[in-house]
């Protein structure tokens, strides 16, 4: 009976061991999901920076351009389809 009790205290501070063992290794992927979150997020919004600027670049250019044809229109007498 004793052998029993004593397996049985050493089993129980086996699965014990084993939960640290488990508490600890969730804690550690639980700070890896977190910085990977951090990094995914600050990325994105790099990302959409870049591409408002480089979307209010190209909105300039086209601006550029479109100005360009209204001139030559007007200078080559062409009506502008735009007020009739």
């Amino acid at each position: 009976m004793d052998k029993r009790l004593e397996q049985q205290g050493k089993d129980i501070a086996d699965i014990k061991q084993g939960q640290a063992h488990t508490d600890t290794a969730l804690d550690a992927l639980a700070a890896g999901v977190e910085a990977a979150e951090e990094r995914l997020s600050a990325d994105i919004r790099a990302a959409r920076t870049e591409a408002k600027a480089d979307n209010l670049h190209l909105q300039g250019k086209l601006d550029k351009v479109i100005k360009s044809h209204q001139k030559r229109m007007d200078a080559a007498g062409l009506p502008d389809p735009d007020k009739n």
